[in-house]
């Protein structure tokens, strides 16, 4: 998508869309904008708004499809087949027959209301999907450019949150900090920056057709990117992060992995390492370190792609400066916050007693 000029510097494509083309993409962005800064849209209010910018950006993608095909001198409503393909059809039944069922089950439970939340949830999940499949490629780029950017700026938000003790963009929990950016949830912010890690990573890992300016752009993104990730301390987002390097592995081939994902993933090593200081919540935080911790994170995802023709010896050489200064400030954590190691532990296991009795109780 990036490649042939559908990347950060094809945008400018876009200016050869419809208009309502155009509008239908900004609406979608919005929507998660709106979304993003609304605590998930947990409120009424951010409800209401990102179910309407949806809405808006659903019917945009139905008009601009029945234009574009009656132009084409399609008859009768021959444009419903052209409008929904296959697969989000696929998808639409499977969204429809949840929906129903969430609906039903929340009637005989005496909570309709709830729900009709969920079908709603769905429904614009299921518009999301229908108007990013309806795009062309340029207007892809450009949603995906958004939707990188939001991602940065939620990273950026939680980090912020952790070494500043700044409420509730991190949030205490078990003895630790725990960045939750705007969606004031660890795990859903984890939720949101790992695939978007994963697809900033694959297109740092195949550059065809991009810059070499731009690839070290997205280098450092995909570090800022993972940065946020970690520092959510999400066991749900390490997981998903893993079968997303095994899924893009497959893709790409291992060889090919190694070689572009190297300088993003050990950045962001050093800057999540950065942050071991200002994690333990009886502790004191240290920005100083934290912000040359992620500084030279950054600096690393980047220069691993700007010169990248000296060899693997150098690699080799930056990786070990990369563990080295990840072991130093690990160090200077443990000497700084005695009780990291303890207040690490939660995080570290496999185990979560009350998520083992909800599930317990779902399948009772």
């Amino acid at each position: 998508m990036w490649a042939g000029g559908h990347g950060l510097a094809g945008v400018a494509a876009l200016d050869n869309d419809a208009p309502a083309l155009r509008a239908t993409q900004v609406l979608l962005l919005l929507a998660v904008t709106v979304a993003v800064g609304g605590r998930g849209a947990y409120g009424g209010p951010s409800q209401i708004a990102v179910g309407a910018l949806l809405a808006a950006a659903f019917c945009s993608a139905v008009v601009t499809t029945r234009a574009s095909t009656l132009d084409g001198a399609a008859v009768g409503s021959r444009w419903i087949v052209r409008f929904v393909r296959p697969e989000v059809g696929a998808v639409a039944l499977m969204v429809a027959a949840l929906g129903l069922w969430a609906i039903v089950r929340a009637w005989f439970a005496g909570a309709a209301f709830e729900g009709v939340g969920v079908a709603a949830v769905l429904a614009g999940t299921l518009a999301s999907l229908t108007v990013a499949h309806r795009a062309t490629p340029p207007a892809r780029a450009a949603v995906l450019t958004g939707l990188v950017a939001i991602g940065v700026l939620l990273s950026l938000a939680g980090w912020i949150g952790v070494v500043w003790r700044v409420e509730p963009l991190a949030l205490a929990s078990s003895g630790v900090w725990r960045a939750a950016g705007t969606l004031t949830y660890e795990n859903a912010m984890a939720g949101l920056l790992v695939p978007l890690a994963v697809v900033s990573l694959a297109h740092v890992v195949d550059p065809e057709g991009v810059r070499r300016r731009q690839q070290m752009a997205l280098a450092a993104i995909t570090c800022v990117l993972l940065t946020g990730a970690g520092a959510t301390l999400s066991r749900g987002g390490v997981l998903a992060l893993v079968v997303g390097i095994a899924v893009l592995s497959v893709l790409v081939g291992p060889r090919r992995l190694i070689r572009g994902a190297w300088g993003p993933v050990m950045g962001s090593v050093v800057a999540v390492a950065g942050l071991a200081p200002s994690l333990v919540a009886a502790g004191s935080p240290m920005p100083v370190v934290s912000t040359a911790a992620l500084a030279g994170g950054v600096a690393l995802a980047a220069w691993s792609v700007w010169r990248p023709s000296r060899g693997r010896w150098t690699r080799l050489g930056v990786v070990l400066l990369g563990v080295g200064l990840s072991g130093a400030l690990i160090a200077v954590a443990l000497i700084a916050a005695p009780g990291l190691r303890d207040a690490l532990r939660p995080r570290t296991s496999v185990a979560s007693p009350h998520r083992v009795s909800q599930h317990a109780a779902a399948l009772a």
